[in-house]
């Protein structure tokens, strides 16, 4: 009759502390989670690449002007022209003052007037 062996049981000590313990090791793991999350959501470039897009379609089409001044959600955005070995560029230059992230793009300005 080994299947009607008596298991021994725990105390509720013992239980509680395997609670804790387990509440614990949840808690410092979402912790961990929350603050790569949050970092992740930080350091997303995407939303400036894809407005210093738009704005070079903006140059390119001769929709904007040089020199340019922008704050978009929370970033600087500023556009001027280069002349490098006789080719006119523009630079455009981000910059986040809060957490000092920068994004340049530079491009060959076609046909400005």
């Amino acid at each position: 009759m080994l299947v009607l062996k008596k298991i021994k049981a725990s105390t509720l000590m013992e239980t509680m502390v395997a609670t804790v313990l387990i509440v614990v090791l949840f808690m410092i793991s979402s912790l961990i989670i929350n603050s790569l999350i949050a970092a992740q959501s930080k350091s997303n470039l995407e939303p400036i690449k894809e407005r210093m897009h738009v704005l070079e379609y903006g140059f390119q089409n001769q929709t904007l002007s040089i020199p340019y001044y922008e704050d978009w959600n929370g970033w600087e955005i500023t556009g001027e022209m280069e002349v490098v070995n006789g080719m006119n560029q523009i630079r455009l230059d981000a910059l986040h003052p809060e957490n000092q992230q920068s994004l340049t793009t530079t491009f060959i300005a076609y046909d400005i007037r």
